[in-house]
């Protein structure tokens, strides 16, 4: 009976949930959800054990399961994954399994503590006051989206989030703090800003 590897390739992440089964491709930035049966479920297990490299062995017999050949097929038209002939390649292939790297696991830490951590490279801030503005400056509203620009608009920062933006600044390597806006002297706390700026220093 015919033998094959079947193969995860390298840049694919593989996620179970229950009897379903997320595909990721790093390079497409695709994503395949599959639904398992029992037969696929324990076909997974064995594919998703670390011991197994992202390669499990199959045969003909079980390719011919319709959920595990429907699911090989998928992964191989969608670049996801690869079958070996065990003739030509005896030696089971070593695939090195992509881990999740998004700097600290976001559900097992603080988000305070999560967030402090991605904001040590925060070294410039830019604060919107407001929107107010007595100039009619062509494409007005198109500039602002392309660069940081002023644009119109009736809103205005509440001062109380301002003051907690400027405390949380306190704590990190912020090296320049730009204020824009429309006509900033419309900023109807700006003498209460310019007092609390005179209180830090950046």
């Amino acid at each position: 009976m015919k033998k094959y590897w079947f193969i995860v390739e390298t840049y694919v992440f593989l996620w179970k949930k229950e009897d379903h089964i997320l595909v990721y491709n790093s390079i497409s930035g695709k994503g395949y959800i599959y639904k398992c049966s029992p037969d696929l479920l324990s076909f997974m297990d064995q594919l998703m054990l670390p011991e197994n490299l992202y390669c499990s062995q199959v045969d003909e017999e079980l390719l011919r399961r319709k959920s595990i050949g429907e699911f090989v097929i998928s992964m191989q038209s969608n670049f996801c994954g690869s079958l070996f002939d065990v003739d030509e390649f005896p030696q089971k292939p070593i695939v090195a399994v992509p881990d999740v790297n998004i700097g600290e696991d976001i559900e097992g830490v603080d988000n305070s503590v999560f967030g402090g951590n991605v904001l040590r490279n925060l070294t410039d801030v830019f604060i919107c006051l407001t929107g107010k503005c007595n100039k009619n400056c062509p494409d007005c509203n198109l500039i602002y989206k392309q660069m940081c620009w002023c644009h119109k608009s009736n809103e205005s920062l509440a001062f109380e989030k301002l003051e907690a933006i400027l405390k949380k600044l306190e704590y990190l390597n912020v090296f320049e703090l730009h204020f824009t806006g429309g006509n900033m002297f419309l900023y109807p706390y700006w003498r209460e800003l310019l007092i609390k700026l005179n209180e830090i220093s950046y």
